[in-house]
């Protein structure tokens, strides 16, 4: 739990909407119940707030009177789930690379350690593409050679076709 607590993940509580979803109305309903939230994604289908560990003693109360309110709010359904340790990934890496940005002064530059990495990780795909290549060579055969013929051919006979009239 520590490294979920020091990046304040928490939990994700998501709505389905409905066609008469009040986004003011749900967050109100929310922050009736627990004050430091935020919202984390918000697509046409649902919308998904983050809110933190310390606020799970509210969620009784909080889910009883969001039973009964879902009508008036304009979602379908809920529920809430725990952070994965995906999130908390993604969450320490854009810490991360916002640390860097303001190290560098500007969002622009690359730090020497990303374009190494970067290289290191180009060459590490061409050595296992090489490597799958050795052991099963028709999949040279599927993953090339196969949408060149597809591809080129037809291109090549278009040029030429239009090229003659």
């Amino acid at each position: 739990m520590c490294i979920r607590d020091r990046f304040k993940t928490g939990y994700h509580l998501t709505m389905v909407k409905t066609s008469n979803f009040n986004q003011e109305q749900a967050g109100e309903f929310i922050k009736k119940h627990i004050h430091d939230f935020f919202i984390n994604q918000n697509t046409v289908s649902e919308i998904i707030y983050n809110i933190p560990f310390e606020a799970s003693a509210q969620f009784p109360q909080m889910f009883e009177e969001l039973d009964d309110s879902l009508n008036k709010i304009g979602i379908s359904s809920y529920g809430i789930a725990i952070t994965s340790l995906e999130d908390v990934f993604l969450k320490v890496g854009e810490e991360h690379h916002r640390l860097e940005r303001a190290e560098a002064g500007n969002g622009f530059s690359i730090s020497r350690n990303a374009e190494r990495s970067f290289f290191r990780n180009v060459k590490a795909v061409a050595v296992k593409i090489w490597l799958q290549a050795l052991r099963h060579p028709r999949v040279i055969i599927l993953e090339i050679l196969l949408p060149l013929l597809l591809f080129g051919f037809p291109c090549t006979c278009l040029l030429y076709t239009s090229d003659a009239a």
